[in-house]
Order: structure tokens, then C-alpha cells, then sequence
């Protein structure tokens, strides 16, 4: 090939495209979807709960892999400043996320009852559903009455600490009868339970140079989105840049006064906007792969 193009995570795809053209004269180019280390401050920063042996052994790797690589496609301009100030002779260019619209299914079902909240994904490291159920049981309080049908729906893996962070939260806070774990699910399932929910939630909380997929897939479906991460982070900026509402964790008074809005029908479904449909980020990247070609 004339450009080899690896993508991850799972980043060892990059190690195994850095070993495929040793000795070539293939042009080859990283697509990082996520970080593979967090070059935070003056030291890095391993995406991992805990700094084990392994997860610290990737930081000499990731040093191995992008010394050799010809560019880098990042999704954030936040990743992309940060591995600029790590590897400053390493050019990398900004390619958004975004979403295949031709994926968007058929609502077959009617829309859910009430206020129905959606959260699709994975709770791991510091995503935390507790202002969401906090801000829940703040609407339930004040609007219960005319709302009893009202319901949090999860779907997703969830880690074993989240879990049990996320049952006292529930008993904590009375919502053993208005919150639905519905587990891992298929990417479809997902996507109409979003589609029949009034308001979608994506958790992005200390995540300051990564966005979550799930924020354009719901904005794709048009549904009202809530992002809850710090207003500087990436998934803050993306948000705001393509119509999600977004709100600081801690402000959990402002989580449940969106509820409201999205129950009074303030809040209505959108339109999916141009810039996250893969079809025109596809252009976007023939340009770039034609640069390197």
C-alpha cells in the first residue's frame, strides 16, 4: 500500500502497523480514537484505574510507536495540542467523531411515557451516574405527582465499584422503582432506546481530552442531550459545538431544572446537524490521506 492506517484503541494496532512497515518505504499514519497515555502537566498519565506494572510499561511503548509514525488523526484539538507538546516533530491533524446517519432506526415503538431518560455506555473510571440520580430524585420531588411514569434507563457494561456506588445511590435516594439496569445490549437495541427516551444522558466527567461516541449518536438521533462534564473538557467544547446542554457535575440543581424543561416539552427533539455525518468527514479524510499519499 502507498499509506497504512492504524486505528485505536485497542492501541496495540498501532504497534503492529509500526513493526508491518519497518524496513518500507509506506507512509503510515495513527488514528487515535482515545488517548493511549494522558500526557498531563510535566508526566504522563496512564488511562487506568489503577498503575499497575502493565498499564505503566505503556508508556515506553507509546514513546516506541509515534517516534516511528509519519502523522497522527486525532479526534479532539485538545488531544491534538497535548501530543503536539509531547512530540513536537510529529504533525497531527483534527478529525471530529461522528456518526453514520444511514444507522439512525425507524422508531417502531412509541416514545416512552412521562420524562424517560437515557444513558447508554460504559461507567468506568470517573463517570459517575450520582448527579444524574440526584438531579432525578430533585425533579421526582417536585413534579412527581403529574410524572409516575417517570423512568432512568441504563444500558452498558458497568465496572464492579460503579455498580455498587450506583446501588447505594439508588437505595439512597428512594429509585428502586424508577431506575431500569437493562445491561449489555446490541448497538441497535441502544439506539432505539434512546430514540424513545425524551432526554439523553452522556457522562464525561474527567475526561478533559476525549468524547464519549455515545454524545454524537444521541444528538444523531435527535434527542435532547445532557452532557455532564467539567465546561472546559473536550466534551464540553463538542457539545456546545453540535447542540448538546451541558452541565458541571456539581450542579446538580441545574441537572434536575433540565429534566423539567425536557418534561414541559421545552426542550424538543432537534435536527441532526451536517458536521457529524461520516459521509462529510469522510472528505475530510480522503483530503488528509491524499496529503500523504
Amino acid at each position: 500500500p502507498d499509506v497504512v492506517v492504524s486505528s485505536g484503541p485497542p492501541h496495540t494496532a498501532h504497534l503492529v502497523a509500526r513493526l508491518a512497515t519497518v524496513g518500507t518505504n509506506v507512509r503510515w499514519l495513527m488514528d487515535m480514537r482515545d488517548p493511549w497515555v494522558n500526557w498531563a502537566g510535566d508526566g504522563p498519565r496512564v488511562w487506568s484505574e489503577r498503575q499497575t506494572l502493565v498499564s505503566r510499561a505503556t508508556i515506553p511503548l507509546e514513546r516506541f510507536v509515534f517516534r516511528k509514525a509519519d502523522g497522527i488523526i486525532v479526534n479532539t484539538p485538545e488531544l491534538g495540542a497535548t501530543l503536539k507538546r509531547v512530540y513536537p516533530d510529529l504533525p497531527n491533524v483534527w478529525i471530529p467523531n461522528g456518526y453514520d446517519l444511514e444507522r439512525v432506526p425507524e422508531q417502531l415503538d412509541p416514545p416512552f411515557p412521562d420524562l424517560a431518560i437515557a444513558h447508554a455506555g460504559t461507567l468506568y473510571l470517573n463517570r459517575s451516574m450520582t448527579p444524574v440520580l440526584e438531579g432525578f430524585r430533585l425533579f421526582l420531588d417536585r413534579h412527581g405527582k403529574g410524572a409516575a411514569q417517570s423512568r432512568l434507563r441504563t444500558v452498558g457494561s458497568v465496572s464492579p465499584e460503579h455498580a455498587f456506588l450506583m446501588a447505594a445511590d439508588i437505595k439512597r435516594l428512594g429509585l428502586e422503582d424508577r431506575v431500569e439496569q437493562l445491561g449489555k445490549v446490541s448497538q441497535l437495541e441502544a439506539a432505539q432506546l434512546i430514540r424513545r427516551s425524551s432526554v439523553a444522558v452522556v457522562l464525561a466527567q474527567g475526561q478533559d481530552i476525549q468524547v464519549p461516541a455515545k454524545l454524537f449518536e444521541s444528538i444523531a438521533l435527535g434527542v435532547p442531550t445532557l452532557v455532564v462534564t467539567e465546561h472546559s473538557s473536550s466534551a464540553a467544547r463538542e457539545g456546545r459545538r453540535i447542540g448538546a446542554h451541558i452541565v458541571d457535575s456539581r450542579d446538580v440543581e441545574r441537572i434536575a431544572s433540565l429534566f423539567a424543561e425536557v418534561w414541559n416539552g421545552v426542550l424538543a427533539r432537534t435536527t441532526c446537524p451536517a458536521e457529524i455525518s461520516y459521509e462529510r468527514l469522510t472528505e475530510r479524510l480522503l483530503s488528509v490521506l491524499s496529503d500523504f499519499g
